[in-house]
C-alpha cells in the first residue's frame, strides 16, 4: 500500500487490525465505521453509520463481528462482512463510551466511559453482567 487510507470526513478516533491482520477497522467523528483491506487500502465494508460520533471499535476474536462505542453512550455490534447491525444498543453508561473491546474468548464485551465506569456485557445477548465498576476519578479512556 502506498499513501494514506482516506475516506472519513471527521477526526478518526480508533483503528484496529482484524485478528488475521487482513483488514483495518476505523471509526470517526463523522459517525461512521469503515473496514479497509490492510494490504491495498481499498474499502471492504462500510460505511456503517451510527447516530453519533463513534469513539472506539474492536474486532471479535473470530473476526466475524465489530463492537463500537459512541458519543451517545451506546455500544453496538456489527457484522464485519456485511456491515449490518447485529447487536445492541447496549445502554448503561451515562457518558460517551470511550473504549470497547472483546474478551479473549469472545463471550464478553468490556466498555469504559466518560462516566468514569467500566461495564462488562454478554457479547451474545447484550445483557450487563458486571458493573458499573466504579472508582476512577476521570474518564476511562482505554480497556483491553
Amino acid at each position: 500500500m502506498t499513501g494514506p487510507i482516506e475516506g472519513h470526513s471527521g477526526a478518526v478516533n480508533s483503528v484496529a487490525y482484524s485478528p488475521d491482520g487482513g483488514h483495518i477497522l476505523s471509526c470517526s467523528n463523522d459517525n461512521t465505521i469503515w473496514v479497509w483491506d490492510a494490504e491495498t487500502g481499498d474499502l471492504v465494508t462500510g460505511p456503517m453509520e451510527g447516530p453519533w460520533y463513534v469513539c472506539s471499535v474492536a474486532y471479535s476474536p473470530d473476526g466475524r463481528n465489530i463492537v463500537s462505542g459512541s458519543w451517545d453512550d451506546v455500544i453496538q455490534v456489527w457484522n464485519a462482512n456485511t456491515g449490518q447491525l447485529v447487536g445492541g444498543p447496549m445502554k448503561g453508561h451515562t457518558g460517551c463510551v470511550r473504549s470497547v473491546n472483546y474478551s479473549p474468548d469472545g463471550r464478553h464485551i468490556i466498555s469504559g466511559s466518560e462516566d468514569m465506569t467500566i461495564q462488562v456485557w454478554n457479547a451474545e445477548t447484550g445483557d450487563l453482567v458486571a458493573g458499573p465498576i466504579k472508582g476512577h476519578t476521570g474518564y476511562v479512556s482505554s480497556v483491553t
